[in-house]
């Protein structure tokens, strides 16, 4: 079972200079601690979106957000540690105060390993960018500073990276920028890839949108997106999962399928949504993972080849989503198709599908 976990740093700021919300922009100033100076240059982007700016020449930075969304308010400078404001909506300081980067090299264990860099680095490209189109057009464009080794005896690939990772996805359009605090991943067996994976990923990313008019790549978005988790969570939190052509069930077969309504409840909650999960969804083994426990469980698919078969576990029985389809918190572990994406199938958090 495969499991993604996406944790951001944190963020801060200095008085006396306003940060204010208001009709979903934010806005304020980035200062260095140490010196008391604004900091030019530092992107400010909502996790995962498009949404992003640059700090002028007094450090001040205004994002504009057309919704309330559950995305972490990121600051990223090349000279600065990344930190994070984890509810920018409702918790954003006056000032962010960033801290320098420490100039430490960290101690060198050199090891006669058995696989080579071009062999890690294709291990990697696997379990980051995945195995899909998008992932095989990807070009990690300062693949030279990623930093990878295996512990032979942990079973576990890791890498790191001191700057922002960019990633230019040739078939989708975008160019992502991807603070990369950290990468793990651990293999069942002690083969590099080999048998079932447990994936570890500390990350933020902004995306660029590099063919905003380009009407092929825009079709090939729009195939990713159909089916993926924030599609999935979007129908239901709107109710159009027949719409979209999901059908749901509590075993592996399609003649046990049921309606929305079998399985949920939705309701408003200032601009997003509470699911409420019914009980006929709930298991009665009560099993565990990572130590949380599970309300119940659903199959869900979009096509007769069972190819975009995925599984569902329910950490609870309620949840809110964003306007996005972003969740408040991490209270469902994909598996199956909508677990096996990666960066090389994803989109920006405000990508808008057309109608």
């Amino acid at each position: 079972m495969q499991r993604i976990a996406s944790i951001l740093i944190a963020l801060c700021i200095r008085s006396f200079i306003p940060v204010s919300l208001s009709a979903q922009t934010l806005t304020g100033v980035v200062f260095d601690r140490k010196n008391q100076e604004p900091v030019i240059g530092a992107h400010v982007y909502l996790d995962k979106s498009s949404w992003a700016t640059v700090t002028n020449v007094e450090g001040r930075f205004e994002v504009k957000v057309n919704a309330f969304v559950y995305l972490p308010l990121v600051v990223s400078h090349v000279l600065y540690q990344t930190v994070t404001v984890s509810n920018p909506f409702t918790s954003l300081p006056d000032t962010i105060f960033v801290d320098e980067k420490e100039n430490i090299l960290d101690d060198v264990i050199v090891t006669t390993g058995r696989y080579s860099r071009k062999q890690l680095l294709r291990a990697f490209h696997d379990e980051f960018l995945g195995n899909s189109s998008g992932a095989r057009s990807c070009i990690i464009e300062n693949e030279d500073k990623i930093d990878i080794w295996y512990n032979e005896s942990t079973h576990i690939l890791s890498a790191s990276c001191d700057e922002p990772v960019r990633i230019h996805n040739r078939f989708l359009g975008y160019r992502l920028y991807l603070t990369l605090s950290k990468f793990e991943v651990q293999y069942e067996f002690q083969q590099l890839g080999l048998g079932e994976s447990i994936i570890s990923i500390i990350t933020s990313t902004w995306f660029e949108d590099l063919a905003p008019t380009n009407r092929r790549i825009a079709n090939r978005r729009e195939s990713v997106f159909k089916g993926s988790r924030i599609h999935f969570l979007r129908a239901l939190s709107t109710n159009r999962l027949e719409e979209e052509k999901y059908w749901l069930s509590i075993s592996t077969l399609k003649r046990d399928t049921l309606t929305f309504a079998d399985c949920f409840t939705v309701i408003d909650s200032l601009g997003t949504k509470k699911i409420i999960v019914h009980e006929r969804l709930e298991m009665d083994d009560k099993p565990t993972y990572a130590g949380r426990l599970y309300f119940g469980n659903l199959y869900v698919n979009r096509s007769s080849e069972l190819s975009e078969f995925s599984s569902l576990l329910f950490y609870t029985n309620t949840f809110e989503v964003d306007a996005l389809g972003y969740m408040s918190k991490h209270d469902i572990l994909f598996s199956g198709y909508m677990g096996s994406l990666r960066i090389g199938d994803a989109l920006p958090a405000d990508y808008k599908s057309p109608r």
